[in-house]
């Protein structure tokens, strides 16, 4: 038989508290530290692993570069080399030179002609970009470029703006386009040698690199850097002008992006002061530093337009349309810069730029008139007696008397700008009549109004003209904002270049003049039109900077 012991019998309460477990609460605590613990751990430990991947992709890009230097002397050219570096191949590197650790990573390594070299390489997550002495790593991998680095001071800030696509030209003593080194002068405004740029088909038939030269084939557009500026006007023919017939140069200051002037761009007392900014240069309420221009007029058709010499410009086709097929030179090339039909102050930017010590006028004489380019087949770049436009008689329609101008200016075909015809209520024209007219809804010159065609865009794509006071026509010194027509009306009738009325019956305007015009035609010349489908008018594309 069994007894109780002194302690009372049963389970003693000694063993019982000795195999208590945790309480529920005690668990939830332990979990809840753990999970603060896990929190503030995480992206601390996350941010060491992805520290050491970036310093890891940064070193293999150095490794990258470095390896080039031991080849870069059997490349090197008198503007420098660029390499190419594409899913971690680059290409043109000599089979003896080996590089490691460079999977996935694209971009280029650019040396100069003083062997200064410069890159920007990325892979899916990372890039390090150096220029100068400056070294940069983001994952900002879309803007993994390499920025202009050349810089001409007297442009004052207004430096081309190129689009990833587009790639800086020179060109060589024959006329051939190259790629040019950015890092050096590849532009020079103070000698009349303005920036040139192309862009490439989708699908070239090679790599280029700095110093080689470009396949006309490879080249879908060619265009030419109009920098911001603001203008002044001495009397009513420039500085050394004579008469209208034989005009002098326009006083020209390239001004910063933050800089605009509103004066009467006119000369007081003998003194250059009064500067105005060019119209070109403003976009809705955006300041632009420049203006990309087609080098020439727009060539190759509605659905594949490009801009190149040597061939017939697109023609026959109404306002809206041209509108539209603009627009497409950027589409189809995959620009991030939106591509537009030239404005009417795009064109004076262009021609005003012209006639200035920085274009085709000598600083103590009068200025030479652009040639015509005559050519009754409408092939851009051409000049008198047909000539090409990167000839000795060629170069002579260029709007710097040399390659690096705009051609197609005077003569060719004339060319339809985005400038058009308000109605009584403020509204853009469509055009003369229904069966001519620019494609656009609007009123016509009877009254009536135009209801099936396009919509027109907003009013930053077009410079617009009113009828002021008892005026049937645009006066061109009330008709822009109730005042002068800057760019347009200080330069009427110079050369003895055509200038016809804007009115309802010809609300859309036209500028430069066909072949057909002989010495009607001219930078200045100007007037109204149908802006309908003509046989003899083309147009002109522009990408505008920021």
């Amino acid at each position: 038989m069994f007894t109780k012991s002194k302690w009372g019998g049963g389970k003693s309460n000694l063993f019982c508290r000795q195999n208590k477990g945790f309480t529920l609460i005690e668990l939830l605590a332990v979990i809840v530290i753990l999970a603060i613990i896990a929190v503030i751990a995480t992206p601390i430990i996350t941010g060491i692993i992805e520290d050491s991947k970036k310093e890891s992709f940064k070193r293999s890009a150095e490794g990258v570069v470095e390896a080039t230097k031991f080849d870069i002397a059997d490349k090197m050219t008198d503007s420098g080399y660029t390499y190419t570096l594409s899913d971690g191949k680059i290409v043109n590197l000599n089979e003896n030179v080996k590089i490691s650790n460079s999977k996935g990573m694209n971009g280029s390594i650019k040396y100069n002609k003083d062997g200064e070299v410069s890159y920007a390489i990325y892979n899916d997550k990372w890039c390090v970009i150096k220029e100068g002495n400056d070294v940069t790593l983001s994952n900002n991998i879309d803007k993994c470029v390499l920025v202009n680095t050349y810089k001409e001071e007297i442009l004052n800030g207004a430096y081309p703006v190129l689009d990833e696509k587009m790639i800086a030209i020179t060109y060589t003593e024959t006329g051939i386009p190259k790629v040019a080194d950015e890092s050096s002068e590849w532009y020079s405004y103070a000698s009349r040698k303005w920036a040139n740029a192309v862009v490439l088909v989708n699908n070239p038939s090679k790599t280029y690199n700095v110093g080689d030269e470009i396949e006309e084939s490879d080249i879908a557009a060619y265009f030419v850097w109009i920098p911001r500026y603001e203008y002044t006007v001495k009397g009513d023919f420039g500085v050394n002008g004579e008469s209208a017939t034989n005009p002098g140069y326009i006083d020209i200051r390239f001004t910063k992006v933050s800089e605009e002037s509103n004066g009467t761009a006119s000369y007081i007392e003998g003194n250059p002061t009064n500067y105005r900014t060019q119209d070109a240069f403003k976009f809705g309420e955006e300041n632009l530093s420049g203006i990309w221009v087609g080098k020439f007029e727009t060539t190759g058709s509605a659905d594949n337009p490009t801009i190149k010499p040597g061939i017939t410009s697109l023609r026959s086709q109404n306002v809206s349309t041209q509108f539209e097929t603009a627009k497409k030179i950027g589409i189809n090339n995959s620009l991030s810069l939106e591509t537009s039909m030239m404005k009417n102050s795009e064109w004076n930017a262009v021609a005003i730029l012209s006639q200035s010590i920085y274009g085709r006028c000598p600083s103590d004489s009068t200025c030479p008139e652009v040639s015509i380019n005559n050519s009754s087949d409408f092939i851009t770049g051409s000049a008198t007696a047909g000539s090409t436009y990167n000839s000795e008689e060629g170069v002579k329609a260029s709007t710097t008397m040399n390659i690096t101008g705009v051609y197609d200016m005077n003569g060719g075909a004339a060319e339809w700008v985005m400038g058009v015809l308000l109605d009584s209520d403020g509204k853009p024209r469509s055009g003369y009549n229904i069966s001519n007219n620019s494609g656009f809804n609007g009123k016509i010159e009877d009254g009536t109004e135009k209801t099936d065609g396009k919509t027109l865009p907003e009013s930053k794509y077009y410079d617009s003209f009113t009828i002021t006071g008892e005026n049937t026509k645009v006066d061109l010194m009330t008709g822009c904002n109730g005042g002068k027509c800057y760019g347009t009306v200080e330069f009427d009738g110079w050369y003895g270049d055509y200038s016809g009325s804007i009115g309802p019956d010809r609300p859309w305007l036209m500028r430069g003049g066909g072949y057909v015009d002989g010495a009607g035609a001219g930078l200045w010349t100007c007037g109204g039109g149908f802006g309908d489908a003509y046989e003899l008018a083309s147009f002109r594309a522009v990408i505008r900077g920021t």
